[in-house]
């Protein structure tokens, strides 16, 4: 019966996750649950996009001081 679970494993986000991250947001998904629709997955690729250092430094960012 174990077999027939998926293991999840949480991550930070990192450099090497994000070509995934992005392929998710081209293809529609959005991370805020709320609002999935394409121009959500637009707007959040398009942070990547213009600067991935910052896009991930705010996704780490405990105290939540990121960019708005």
């Amino acid at each position: 019966m174990a077999a027939d679970l998926d293991i999840v494993r949480l991550v930070r986000p990192a450099p090497q996750y994000l070509p995934s991250y992005r392929s998710a947001l081209a293809r529609g998904w959005s991370s805020e649950q709320a609002r999935e629709d394409a121009d959500t997955a637009a707007a959040e690729l398009a942070k990547v996009d213009a600067d991935p250092d910052t896009f991930l430094a705010d996704l780490n960012d405990r105290m939540g001081g990121g960019t708005p």
